[in-house]
């Protein structure tokens, strides 16, 4: 689990790393943009253990998924949202991370193993 938890961790930042060197060029933008996924899978794994949400082994594709709005959400604030000169864009976009984990694991349905 570990694993496969560093793994998409890696891809989403290596996802993400072309539109973050695109976007350094008309604004200083920071590296943490590209483990944007990290605190989403970081809570999913303590709301996991704490026995929130359907607790089914076939409920790890939530992290996936986590991992995918991770990179649709640092391209929406490397391009959009640092575009209009969104002030405490950074954070805005940790928050959408952190409420999409959250919905999708009060949401998801328990999946059949």
């Amino acid at each position: 689990m570990f694993i496969l938890c560093a793994a998409l961790i890696i891809i989403s930042a290596a996802l993400t790393a072309p539109g973050w060197m695109i976007a350094r060029r008309r604004k200083p933008q920071g590296p943490a943009i590209l483990l944007l996924s990290l605190p989403g899978i970081v809570l999913w794994t303590i709301l996991t253990a704490a026995g929130i949400g359907a607790q089914s082994l076939s409920n790890v594709i939530e992290i996936f998924g986590i991992a995918v709005v991770s990179v649709i959400v640092a391209y929406v604030k490397l391009f959009i949202m640092d575009r209009h000169a969104m002030k405490d864009s950074g954070i805005i976009a940790l928050l959408i991370v952190l409420g999409v984990t959250l919905l999708l694991r009060l949401f998801m349905p328990v999946i059949p193993e």
